[in-house]
């Protein structure tokens, strides 16, 4: 007979004695409670205190103050949030589950630790999963779809802007400001532009152009159509001015030869030909990461199932050069959302010139006070309001404020910037639209004076000079009455359009 075995009978024996003896000097209550009822007889508190405590010892003790046991509760309360997740192998769940297998059943404190477990277990994954296994859902598609694999269409080219902010004091249009008056007295630069406080160099915003022509391409809706506003950009950070927001658009700058590699310093976004030309310039740079990307992809081959020299067979070469053109496309994403988190931000917040290197991690996996996932990839639509107020026209530098209005004035054929009204500029953006080399193909777009060099790239040097010339030049500082005079009939524009919205 066990010592375990030995102490459950001399237990059970003591509990019986005190039975008898509590029977022998008392008789039972006439109304039972349910603490002193077990099966429809009574028992004494004694009795029950020591059968209790046979029962545990049955069970076990619920805690064992083992080196294993502790350590699995400090990695628990110090990492589960803080590094990413607990770790599995201290076994932290099956002490959790060992511990509530030997606690007293049918207690509120049993049933409160029987919820926090199965809480633990349902909220350790994502419901739904946030991504799926496949070749449909390995890379993104032209148009952002399928970005959210639950809601296809959220935030693809083509779909309408989210509202954000409810109306809640509206005024009827002949109680508002003329947009025209609005620009006059509060917007426009009566000065030359007063150099940026914090030091900051067109060459930045030159980048937020690229985050804002990711972002926003609004189709106002033709004739057909009505006052129906649709974005015809991803509502994503997927460098959609580079790649395109349409298979059309995508397949006009890729090479499809194997490799993954796309047109030399080519994009697909026309808009940014319009641009000061350090924009298309920084583009430039990420269509050249694009193809360095895909060289190191090809050099390494990883897996090895890419060919290089390339295959004979079309289909074969096809799927290699998807599939390494879409890789690269990703990195060349993460490229550019780490600089909006890293560089970009910390420049909004001054903290460069502190030589604060904090920067946010987008794309971190962490966990909610509920231990409940933080979702991932369930969704984005860009709002309205985002397109209403995203704007630096008052921090146009002195040089760009002079390039824009050489191109306005060529565009435009005037000067006067007060007699330009929404009519004529519609019209001139028409013509625009109508010109030859809008109707080239990427490839052969120049960049302002420079031409591409025979094997379809700019010089290294024309490049660079844009780039520096842009760093050196420092932006104007952003407040009220800076927007550069030429800049009035788009400040106009924007003022009416935001109304009707």
């Amino acid at each position: 007979m066990s010592i375990h075995k030995a102490i459950d009978s001399g237990l059970h024996a003591v509990a019986n004695t005190v039975e008898s003896l509590t029977d022998a000097w008392r008789s039972a209550p006439t109304a039972l409670s349910a603490e002193d009822e077990v099966d429809g007889i009574y028992h004494s508190a004694v009795a029950r205190l020591i059968e209790n405590f046979r029962a545990q010892l049955q069970r076990g003790v619920p805690f064992e103050p083992s080196l294993q046991n502790v350590l699995s509760i400090i990695d628990a309360l110090s990492t589960s949030k803080f590094a990413g997740g607990i770790d599995d192998r201290l076994y932290l769940l099956e002490h959790a589950l060992t511990f509530l297998s030997r606690f007293p059943p049918d207690t509120y404190s049993a049933k409160e630790l029987q919820d926090k477990v199965i809480s633990l277990l349902w909220f350790d994954l994502s419901h739904p999963p946030s991504s799926l296994v496949g070749s449909d859902y390995q890379f993104r598609k032209a148009n952002g779809e399928g970005t959210s694999i639950w809601h296809p269409k959220m935030g693809m080219a083509g779909e309408p802007y989210a509202r954000s902010v409810q109306t809640l004091h509206p005024l009827p249009a002949n109680q508002l400001p003329s947009p025209e008056l609005l620009f006059d007295t509060l917007l426009k630069r009566e000065e030359p532009g007063k150099p940026h406080p914090a030091g900051l160099s067109t060459f930045f915003f030159a980048f937020a152009n690229l985050v804002i022509h990711s972002l926003f391409s609004t189709d106002h809706g033709g004739p057909n159509q009505g006052a129906q506003p649709r974005n015809k950009v991803s509502s994503y950070l997927d460098l959609s001015p580079l790649y395109g927001s349409s298979d059309g658009e995508l397949d006009r700058i890729r090479l499809k030869d194997g490799t993954g590699r796309i047109h030399p310093d080519t994009f697909a976004d026309g808009r940014l030909l319009h641009m000061p030309l350090s924009t298309p310039a920084l583009l430039i740079m990420f269509a050249r990461n694009h193809n360095y990307i895909v060289k190191k992809l090809l050099d390494i081959n990883e897996r090895g199932r890419w060919k290089n020299p390339l295959s004979a067979d079309k289909n074969a070469r096809d799927r290699q050069d998807d599939e390494i053109f879409g890789t690269a496309r990703l990195i060349n994403c993460g490229w550019f959302m780490s600089m909006i988190f890293g560089d970009y931000l910390a420049s909004i917040l001054g903290l460069v010139r502190e030589g604060n290197s904090w920067s946010l991690d987008p794309l971190s996996n962490f966990r909610s006070g509920s231990h409940e996932i933080v979702e991932r990839g369930s969704g984005n639509i860009v709002s309205i309001e985002f397109l209403a107020l995203y704007h630096f026209h008052s921090s146009i530098g002195v040089e760009d404020e002079k390039w824009t209005e050489n191109e306005f004035e060529t565009i435009l054929g005037t000067r006067d910037w007060d007699k330009v009204t929404v009519e004529m500029y519609k019209t001139a953006l028409g013509k625009l639209r109508d010109r030859p080399e809008a109707k080239t193909h990427p490839k052969e777009w120049p960049l302002g004076p420079y031409k591409r060099q025979e094997n379809g790239s700019f010089r290294d040097g024309d490049l660079a000079k844009i780039l520096l010339d842009a760093t050196e030049q420092p932006a104007s500082a952003f407040k009220a009455r800076g927007t550069p005079h030429v800049m009035r009939i788009i400040e106009i524009m924007g003022i009416q359009q935001n109304r009707e919205w």
